[in-house]
């Protein structure tokens, strides 16, 4: 067995135990599924489950950035009929609006997850679309060319993620409304624009 289908068939299990993992979330709650019921869902040994994912919301993270990997590859084609930085991000920030509304119950567990584990090298899914975008922004003179590309893709992903966490806590927010309001600071900056 070559190390190609060997990292294949690990990397199907993985998805096999999130998908799992997902379906017991989504009839019975996160909070009361147990790591058993997902290795017996899964139908693998608790300790396998275990090797690879220390905990339900590894599992979580591993199910949304396969999702979010496949949405990236779908909206390849609509990320590039919009013209500019700014049609681009909004489209984005719409897009994600839409996801972030849909799984809102799962995002507190996801991100806490992400946090714990900060600098593990883990990506969303969306990291490369991203990139490419702000690449060719900063390329055709839409954005300063003093940073690197690569850092305002982080600092708008920071931006993104500070308004969204505003939003988990603050109920009444529209998170579409509250990214164009983002996405406004970061385009122009704070300062009046009177």
């Amino acid at each position: 067995m070559d190390t190609t289908r060997r990292e294949r068939k690990r990397l199907d299990q993985l998805d096999q135990m999130a998908t799992a993992a997902w379906s017991l979330f989504e009839q019975h709650g996160f909070d009361t599924v147990t790591m058993e019921q997902i290795a017996l869902a899964a139908d693998v040994a608790k300790g396998t489950l275990y090797n690879h994912f220390s905990s339900k919301e590894a599992l979580l993270a591993h199910h949304f950035h396969r999702q979010l990997a496949q949405d990236a590859q779908r909206l390849r084609g609509d990320f590039a009929a919009q013209r500019g930085i700014a049609a681009q991000l909004r489209f984005y920030l719409r897009t994600s609006a839409g996801w972030m509304a849909g799984h809102r119950g799962y995002l507190p567990h996801y991100l806490r997850h992400r946090f714990v584990n900060l600098g593990s090298g883990e990506r969303s899914g969306t990291d490369d679309l991203l990139l490419a975008v702000f690449d060719h922004a900063c390329a055709a003179g839409e954005l300063r060319a003093d940073v690197p590309p690569a850092r305002l893709m982080s600092l708008f992903r920071f931006m993104t993620l500070s308004t969204t966490m505003q939003w988990l806590l603050t109920p009444d927010l529209d998170l579409t409304t509250e990214y164009e309001r983002m996405l406004d600071v970061f385009l122009h900056g704070a300062g009046d624009q009177t």
